[in-house]
């Protein structure tokens, strides 16, 4: 029995933005957005700069359960993926990391994508890692 779990995990390093809280006003906002308009404003977020919090916060994507210490908070977590729930995720914790961070999240993550679902996996490169490969395989 395969119990893979695709996990997006946040870590507010110095609990500065009320994790579970923060986590959930960022997803409420985008949850009725269509996958489109997600993968736009993604989009957008890997090339935006913006502030900055050096070994402040940091993300990590996993395909195993892990024990949460002081200041994780977990995105998502599932076994069955729900594309739109998964890009809702994605861009609430690209909102949460700094921007040199943004494309080494999207390729964490499809890389554990593959792992998990092959089809969403082709679908998350058509639509954001491929972009993010060509953008800084330079």
């Amino acid at each position: 029995m395969d119990d893979k779990r695709l996990l997006l995990i946040w870590t507010d390093i110095l609990n500065e933005h009320g994790g579970n809280e923060t986590v959930d006003n960022y997803k409420n906002e985008y949850k009725d957005l269509e996958n489109s308009q997600l993968i736009k404003l993604i989009d957008e977020l890997i090339i935006t700069e913006s502030e900055n919090k050096p070994f402040r916060s940091r993300a990590e994507v996993r395909t195993t359960k892990i024990l949460l210490t002081n200041g994780e908070t977990i995105i998502y977590d599932e076994s069955d993926i729900d594309y739109n729930d998964l890009l809702v995720s994605l861009l609430t914790t690209m909102f949460l990391t700094n921007i040199e961070d943004r494309a080494q999240l999207i390729v964490q993550l499809s890389y554990c994508l593959k792992e998990m679902n092959e089809d969403v996996c082709e679908q998350f490169r058509l639509d954001i890692a491929e972009r993010v490969y060509r953008t800084y395989r330079k």
